[in-house]
Parts: structure tokens; sequence; C-alpha cells
């Protein structure tokens, strides 16, 4: 069929179907780059920016929580840490609205709705136990206030009632001494003396006493002050559970002993000042053990909060990975195909041109070859005409001879 189409017929075929195969390579091309621009559209708009976004989302975490750390376990409930939370807080919600908003006008992150909801949920529960950890720091500076000042208040009336036994201790012995250089006799010496020791046995007594009651008040003190120090609650406990008894036991001892009006006045107040100083170390012990249970709470709602960001960070990453291996998967096969294509095109080129060059030739050659057989024929019949023209011409002459001949014989 091909070798009956006329020559521009053969020309025209041949280019169209050099032109379908380069149409065919060059749909192959625009079809997968289509699919990269589709894909890549869907990376650059959801996926970079959810790992973006949790990548935020977790950094605000991490840091608000390292800021609630220190806002928890400064003993001095310094606000500068609580600002900074108050900071991340901010930063942490401002990502959960960006990740709300990819969530609504992104089409592929479909998982992402219970992400934000798992985020969302630790979030609430992270920022309530925020504002309890704060309530309890300003209960335990309220605490910490009461206690130096019931702390000053114990102090004060523990060093006045020594002063005052010292005073009295002074006074007894001046007057013990007058009655015995006074006594008249012998007898009245003797029990001079003997109620003189036992004044000063007595205000010995109270002394050391007051003295004790100083070193617990003191040791109280340096306790509490290293648990906070430490932020170890067993020293303020050894205290509440060891000096306090003692203390409130040496001031009842010594309230039975005494019947000066001014030291009994001075045993209440430091009974009242040890009784509001325990109340205060109670009540810091409290809130200190409250403010222990609630950062272990806040430190496994944090953990819960960086879980979710953690697990939008890997599916975005995971997403982006598959869309990185469709790229690869998909400019191999491209590449493929259209190296593929062409060569197909080329070979095909070739055997095409091949084809049409003996299907145009070959009949130029059958032509040529007819016309040169023609010529030949024609020029042994020209040949064979001329030898009969010389014959004729030869038969002519003879004839005309012949008649000259016979003419002058018909002369003659």
């Amino acid at each position: 069929m091909f070798q009956h189409l006329k020559l521009a017929s053969k020309i025209i075929l041949g280019f169209a179907f050099l032109i379908v195969i380069t149409a065919v390579l060059g749909g192959i091309a625009t079809v997968n780059m289509l699919i990269v621009k589709n894909q890549s559209a869907i990376l650059a708009e959801e996926y970079v920016p959810e790992v973006a976004i949790a990548t935020r989302l977790r950094e605000a975490t991490n840091r608000l929580m390292y800021a609630m750390r220190g806002y928890s376990y400064s003993m001095t409930g310094d606000n500068a840490y609580w600002r900074e939370a108050e900071a991340e807080a901010a930063r942490l919600d401002e990502a959960l609205a960006e990740a709300r908003a990819l969530e609504r006008s992104a089409s592929q992150l479909t998982a992402l709705s219970d992400q934000i909801d798992a985020a969302q949920r630790a979030r609430d529960t992270y920022f309530g136990l925020m504002e309890d950890t704060h309530q309890l720091q300003q209960q335990r500076t309220l605490n910490r206030e009461q206690f130096d000042e019931n702390a000053a208040t114990y102090l004060r009336a523990a060093n006045a009632f020594l002063a005052r036994q010292k005073n009295l201790f002074e006074e007894t012995l001046e007057a013990r001494v007058e009655q015995v250089l006074t006594a008249t006799d012998r007898a009245e010496s003797v029990n001079t003396t003997e109620a003189m020791a036992a004044d000063i046995r007595q205000r010995q007594r109270a002394i050391a006493l007051a003295n004790q009651l100083l070193d617990l008040g003191n040791e109280t003190q340096i306790s509490t002050f290293r648990a906070q120090a430490l932020g170890d609650l067993a020293p303020l406990e050894d205290a509440l559970a060891n000096n306090l008894p003692q203390m409130q036991a040496l001031i009842a001892s010594l309230g039975e002993e005494e019947t000066d009006p001014e030291l009994l006045e001075q045993l209440d107040t430091t009974a009242s000042a040890a009784s509001d100083y325990q109340t205060a170390m109670q009540a810091l012990a409290e809130n200190w053990r409250a403010s222990n249970r609630v950062a272990l709470q806040r430190t496994e709602s944090g953990r819960r909060l960086i879980a979710a960001s953690e697990i939008m960070t890997d599916t975005g990453l995971e997403n982006t990975q598959q869309i990185a291996d469709g790229f690869e998967n998909t400019m191999t096969l491209s590449s493929l195909v259209i190296g593929i294509g062409l060569l197909i095109a080329m070979i095909l080129g070739v055997v095409l041109a091949w084809l049409m060059t003996h299907s145009i030739v070959d009949p130029i050659n059958r032509v040529v070859k007819g016309l040169l057989e023609g010529s030949e024929h024609v020029a042994t019949v020209s040949g064979q005409v001329n030898i009969s023209s010389q014959q004729m011409a030869e038969g002519a002459g003879e004839q005309a001879s012949s008649l000259e001949e016979t003419s002058s014989s018909v002369e003659e």
C-alpha cells in the first residue's frame, strides 16, 4: 500500500509519523511535569508549613516548660520567669492558631485535625496547671513572709525573755547577797544562802531553757532556708517534726515555773509566735508539696503537648519524604520514557527514511532503466531505419541508372 502512494503523500506521512512520536513524548513529559508541579504545590503549601508550625509549637512548648520549671523552683517566685512563660504561652497559641488555619485550607492533611485537638487538650491542661502553679507560688510567697515575720517575733520574744531572766538573775543574786551580808545569826545566813542557791539554780535553768528556745528557733529558721535553697522539703519537715514540739514543750515547762507577770507575758508572746511559726511552716510545706504535685502534672501535660507536636512533625516529614520519593520516581520514569521514546523515534526515523528513500528511488530507477532500455531500442530501430534508408537510396540510385539507361535506349 505504501508503495502505491504518491511521493508527496509519502513525505507527508513520514513527517506526520515523526510529529506524532514527538507529540507523544512531549505529552508524557508535560503530564509528568504537571504531576510534579501539583505535588510541589502540596509540598510547599501544606506539608512544609505543617512541619514548620509543628516545629514552632514544639520550640514554644520547650521554652514554656523551661520557664515554668524555673518559676516553680524559684523560692523567691521570680516574676521574670513568669513573664517569660506568658510570652511563650502566647507563641504557643499563635502556632496552634496557624495550625488551625492550615487545617482548614489544606486538602491533604486529613490527620492534622486530630493532632491539633490532642495538642489543644494538652495545652488547656497545661495552662490550667500554670495558673495553679502561679497561685501556689503566690501562696508560698505569702507563707515565706508570714514565716519571716513569725520567726522575727519569736526570736524577739525569746530574746526579751532571756534578757529578763538575766536581769532577774542579777537582781536576785544582789538581793540574796545583801541578805547574807545583813544576816544576824548563822541560821539566818544558812537559810539565805540556801534560798540564794535555789534562786540561782532556777534562773540558770530558765536561762538555759531560754537559750535552747533561741537555738531551736535559729535552727528551725536555718532548716527552712536550707530546704528552700536546696529545693528539698526534708529539712523543713524534720524541723516541723522535731524542733517545733520541743519549743512548745520548753515554753510549757518555763510557764509552769515562772510567776513573774512580765516573763509570763513574754512566754505567751513566744508561744503565740511559735504557734504561728508552725502554722506558716506547715502551710509552706503543704503548698510546696502541692506545687511539686502540680509540677509533675505539668510535666506530664507538657510531654503530651510535645508528643502531639512530634506526631505533627513526623507526619509532615513522612509526607514530604513520600513526595520527594515520588518526584524521584516520576523524573526517573520520565527520563526513561523520553529516552526510550527518542531511541524508538530515531530507529523508526531511520527505518522510515530508508523506506521512503527506497520507495522514492526505486520507481525512479525503474523509470530511468525503462528510459534507458527505450533509448537503446530507439537507437537500434534508428540504425535499422538508417540501413533501410541507405538500401532504399542505393535501390533508387540503381533504378535511376536503369531509367537513364532505358531513356538512352529509347532515345537511340
